[in-house]
């Protein structure tokens, strides 16, 4: 028997996914997150939106570190490019 996930093993899922795919939309990795790790791993907010957990998204700061940013209008993550200011945040 598997041991239960953890917001670590979800976050360490998510760096794999940023690392494959060239964007990761927080809706859409809150669908494989569900699928995948189940519900307590997502969060919901008032307008609808779904995305990681607050926990998940704690853990994936500490693991995905300065290689990954945030970009606030589009809502996804991407992997740092040269250009990008500092900070985890981006405007795309």
């Amino acid at each position: 028997m598997g041991e239960a996930p953890t917001a670590m093993g979800v976050a360490e899922f998510m760096v794999t996914y940023v690392h494959e795919h060239p964007v990761m939309y927080s809706d859409m990795i809150a669908q494989l997150i569900l699928r995948h790790f189940g519900e307590a791993f997502v969060a919901r907010e008032e307008a609808g939106a779904v995305g990681p957990s607050p926990e998940v998204l704690s853990a994936f700061k500490r693991v995905a570190k300065d290689e990954v940013v945030w970009a606030t209008h589009s809502r996804f993550w991407r992997l740092r490019q040269l250009g990008d200011g500092p900070g985890r945040q981006v405007r795309e």
